[in-house]
């Protein structure tokens, strides 16, 4: 059986809210909750080495097992003491199993035994549950996942029930291949179940069962409504074990991001900072900025003045502009720290307002300062 990991809870909102902050002690150093953690799918935040991720308060960083078992290889990652030491990323690291990945791939066939696709060869491989561990075993990453069927929202109940069947079925499997993994390594059960309550409920009264170490929340930011995305999330936490940590799969935008905390989420990550970062569009606290806009091409302020990140203590937003049209690895490069230093940023102020007893306060006066994206069509485009 799996070792359970627990949360040392440091302050709760109070008030009805799930919200809170806490500690998750791992044998690479704390990790201060509620985090956000970069993504670097394929080994590397993209844009950012690890000293940079370090130096901006990345305490774990997000990897993809299954993306690294296809390049560079269980043969090449062997050779290594951990993929940390591969990458030079001295802290924790959890490896998604490539769920969601292989949801995304085309003329996939999803069966018992596993997932079928076309390889870059002309032939076929099967992605198993005990594949997705084994690989993680060799990466010695500090939170595994397991692999699970993530299907497109919405969905009808008998849909997202066989997905939910498959996913436990495929969690008894990966709880019997984790005997491979390391004593450090904490295997977590995935929650399914679509936006379905006794689905959801199900999911996890059966991974408790089983006795999975911690939770992720799969499943949602499919193509489900914003309000069925808070409705299905909140009945899901108010079910999970309350000692152990929550993690919420895929989210990253800054309001969606506070709604999560409000609900009780520990963990979260997204690609979210990276993609709008390679796009030009940078987070700030009055929402998002497109830096190559015409505005911004003599503009010699930063692009937060409220940020301390390297980017706005260095450059100026018509430097920045100059870069996208000249220059553009370096302006992603520039554009990345900002943007997840940004998110890090507000898990920070967020954690820090739980402490102080005034995160309503803080997430209230964020809002209102902070435009959603949908009153920002015109910045993205």
């Amino acid at each position: 059986m799996p070792e359970r990991l627990a949360i040392d809870i440091a302050a709760r909102a109070g008030n009805g809210s799930m919200a809170r902050a806490g500690v998750l002690r791992t044998s690479r150093g704390d990790i201060h909750t509620p985090a956000f953690m970069p993504v670097g799918t394929h080994g590397a935040v993209n844009g950012m080495v690890p000293a940079q991720l370090e130096e901006h308060g990345a305490e774990i960083i997000v990897c993809n097992a299954f993306h690294l078992a296809r390049a560079p290889g269980r043969s090449v990652l062997r050779g290594y003491d951990s993929l940390h030491k591969f990458m030079g990323w001295p802290r924790a690291i959890l490896t998604d199993s490539g769920g969601f990945q292989v949801y995304r791939l085309e003329n996939r066939i999803v069966r018992d035994e596993g997932v079928e696709f076309p390889d870059p060869a002309g032939g076929k491989t099967i992605w198993r549950p005990e594949d997705a561990v084994d690989i993680q075993a060799v990466l010695g990453s500090d939170f595994v996942m397991p692999l699970d069927e993530c299907i497109a929202l919405p969905a009808p109940k008998g849909k997202a029930k066989a997905a939910l069947d498959r996913t436990l079925a495929w969690a008894q499997r990966s709880l019997d291949a984790a005997r491979n993994l390391g004593p450090t390594q904490t295997l977590f059960g995935i929650v399914q179940g679509g936006t379905y309550p006794d689905l959801r409920e199900q999911s996890i009264r059966a991974l408790d069962r089983m006795g999975f170490g911690a939770f992720a929340i799969g499943g949602l930011n499919v193509g489900e409504t914003e309000d069925d995305f808070r409705k299905t999330l909140d009945f899901t936490i108010r079910h999970l074990p309350d000692e152990r940590p929550r993690y919420l799969m895929g989210v990253g935008r800054p309001a969606a991001m506070l709604d999560a905390v409000a609900a009780g989420v520990d963990l979260m990550d997204s690609i979210i900072p990276v993609r709008y970062a390679r796009e030009g569009s940078l987070l700030t606290y009055r929402g998002l900025l497109y830096i190559q806009k015409p505005r911004y091409a003599k503009d010699r302020i930063a692009v937060d003045t409220s940020c301390d990140c390297y980017t706005c203590r260095n450059v100026s937003r018509g430097y920045l502009h100059h870069l996208f049209a000249t220059t553009r690895t370096t302006a992603q490069m520039f554009a990345t720290i900002h943007n997840v230093n940004f998110c890090l940023r507000i898990m920070r102020d967020a954690r820090a307002a739980l402490i102080a007893g005034r995160f309503a306060e803080f997430q209230r006066e964020f809002m209102q300062a902070y435009r959603r994206e949908k009153s920002v069509a015109d910045e993205v485009r």
